[in-house]
């Protein structure tokens, strides 16, 4: 079989063809590339829903945050407010004031160091009850300490618990004082 065709028309018809087949090639991959995109879609569309609720939740979250942050700020301030209103009340009369605590220190010997200070208040009466903790080196200094303490102006009554004396030396003790409120 021969070929009757010149050699000019035979390179026509084979650049004829390699255009056509390379058009249908860019049409092939045009159709692969949509079939890809229109498979992609579904998946797109589901996360951008996806974003869009997590977004509006963490909105929700963040207005909550907010919102119980500020309750616990308002709870906590009117917390401390009512701490702090104990202290402001003109008929509240408290024996821990400077004019107490420097006399029970002054009182103290070396021997003896504070560790612990705590007082109540009966609202319905004049009396505090005082109690003062700590560590002596002696009994003797313990039993200094409580006498300087009697001495002291206001103090009606202090008590030492004789479990206080069972130790010979660095001996933790307690001592009560009854306090009359001016």
């Amino acid at each position: 079989m021969s070929n009757l065709l010149p050699v000019q028309e035979k390179k026509h018809l084979k650049l004829l063809y390699k255009k056509r087949f390379a058009v249908i090639a860019l049409r092939a991959c045009m159709v692969l590339c949509l079939a890809a995109s229109l498979c992609l879609l579904p998946s797109f569309i589901y996360s951008k829903n996806e974003e869009n609720s997590l977004l509006v939740k963490k909105a929700m979250l963040d207005r909550q945050a907010t919102g119980e942050l500020k309750q616990s700020l308002i709870s906590a301030i009117a917390d401390i407010n009512t701490r702090l209103a104990v202290f402001n009340r003109q008929n509240f009369l408290s024996p821990i004031t400077a004019s107490f605590i420097d006399p029970i220190l002054q009182s103290k010997t070396s021997s003896v160091s504070l560790t612990n200070m705590s007082y109540v208040v009966n609202p319905n009466s004049t009396i505090a009850t005082v109690t003062l903790s700590g560590v002596s080196v002696s009994r003797e200094a313990i039993l200094m300490f409580a006498s300087n303490l009697k001495s002291m102006p206001g103090v009606s009554n202090v008590d030492v618990p004789i479990t206080n004396f069972i130790k010979e030396s660095n001996m933790p003790f307690t001592i009560t004082l009854t306090v009359m409120l001016k």
